[in-house]
């Protein structure tokens, strides 16, 4: 289930986890590559950066 930035339900086609806490915000675009070669662009839906036990942060997990 993905909540996105004004609390609402949304769909989700790809989430990138990405070391560490990485700067992002609603209004960001990402540019990845698929498998088959093909170059994407897509706007941040959702984001999140858990923490550990010992609340240091584990990553940056983003929905497209």
């Amino acid at each position: 289930r993905v909540i996105g930035e004004n609390g609402q339900e949304v769909t989700s086609s790809v989430h990138i986890r990405m070391p560490g806490k990485v700067p992002v915000g609603y209004g960001d675009e990402v540019t990845f590559k698929e498998p088959n070669g093909n170059e994407k662009t897509k706007k941040i839906i959702s984001y999140k950066v858990p923490r550990n036990l010992e609340g240091e942060f584990m990553m940056t997990v983003i929905h497209l």
